[in-house]
């Protein structure tokens, strides 16, 4: 890490040898000399600090943003500043599901995630971060997932469960988790998670822009799958 020196001059005269220490004149010279330097440095670490992504700001932070192609679109410093992180993992990402995980739970504010590898060539992935109720962020998250997955792989959808007490069967890889509750005590069972699903969906022939049919028996692959209402 590099340190910046906020005490070029003081510094400058504790190096003299002994016998010019406390000398006016060579102290002046040493302080005449010195003294340009120490704006020079300021300068310096300030454009550094304009360019790195966890202290710049604004115009700066635009700019970062274009080298790695992620717009601004409404969002503030803090935020844009996570987008543009994500997107850094994106760029240099071989698809390794740790990845993959770290994208969503920074862009999530989760502190925990579960990928799920799905049949034949999915990925579906539940955090316990707040949830994300904008459209528009769900599509850019996916789409980001996406671009940080293998080639031909697709994200079939992400997911939101409850920190303290989602919803959970035995099994299911959680800290955390009750199941269904009681007609007797509403206050026990499990919390919901919310699902954002990207795979085809079921439809019959229509104006549905990505429907499909039943499947067949031979070929369980194909068809569209049914949602819950």
């Amino acid at each position: 890490m590099i340190q910046q020196i906020t005490n070029h001059i003081e510094a400058a005269k504790k190096r003299l040898l002994e016998q010019y220490k406390g000398k006016a004149r060579m102290e002046g010279l040493i302080h005449a000399l010195v003294t340009p330097i120490q704006p020079i440095e300021d300068s310096f670490f300030q454009l550094l600090n304009d360019r790195y992504l966890e202290t710049s700001v604004g115009f700066q932070l635009d700019r970062l943003g274009d080298i790695v192609g992620i717009a601004r679109d409404g969002l503030n410093d803090d935020q844009y500043r996570l987008r543009i992180k994500a997107r850094i993992f994106v760029n240099v990402s071989n698809g390794e599901p740790e990845t993959l995980i770290l994208v969503y739970k920074l862009l999530t504010l989760s502190n925990l995630v579960i990928l799920e590898e799905l049949f034949p060539a999915a990925v579906g992935l539940m955090c316990d971060g707040p949830d994300i109720p904008d459209p528009e962020d769900v599509q850019f998250i996916a789409d980001l997932m996406e671009a940080a997955s293998l080639a031909g792989v697709r994200v079939d959808f992400l997911g939101v469960f409850d920190e303290a007490n989602p919803f959970a069967f035995d099994g299911v890889v959680l800290p955390l988790g009750d199941g269904f509750g009681d007609t007797g005590n509403p206050a026990t069972g499990g919390l919901f998670g919310k699902l954002y699903d990207f795979g085809m969906e079921f439809a019959f022939a229509g104006d549905d822009p990505k429907p499909e049919g039943f499947g067949t028996t031979v070929d369980p692959l194909v068809g569209g799958r049914l949602v819950g209402l």
